[in-house]
């Protein structure tokens, strides 16, 4: 599993950093939260999908993060059935989902000096 994990890890290098406040912040009531803005763009259509599969669409409301979300050329250069049993196990699904999201905010210049030594993702627990 964890050749798996660190596969997709690797494939995975295309990504867009997303950041949403959290619904119920001043912010939020101009701003889309993390999965509002993935479903609103046309190259995020398959983290999206696979963000429903996981059940962490509503996790992804309630706070400010950052996903380095991976584009469907990312998942695209994956093995189909790499994907696919990915897909099948709910819980190596959520981990590598959740492995690409950082509680607050994570711009650019931080992501190039700071991560990953001194963030920890979701998947090591909120």
């Amino acid at each position: 599993m964890r050749t798996l994990v660190t596969t997709l890890g690797a494939a995975l290098v295309v990504a867009v950093a997303l950041v949403a406040p959290a619904a119920g912040s001043p912010a939020a009531s101009t701003n889309k939260d993390i999965a509002q803005i993935a479903a609103s763009s046309p190259q995020f259509t398959t983290l999206v999908s696979l963000l429903e599969k996981a059940g962490l669409v509503g996790a992804l409301e309630k706070g400010t993060y950052t996903v380095f979300a991976p584009t469907n050329a990312a998942f695209a250069k994956l093995p189909k059935s790499t994907l696919a049993a990915v897909g099948k196990n709910p819980a190596l699904l959520k981990k590598v989902l959740t492995y690409h999201v950082v509680k607050g905010k994570a711009p650019a210049a931080r992501v190039l000096t700071d991560l990953p030594s001194s963030v920890t993702t979701f998947a090591a627990g909120p």
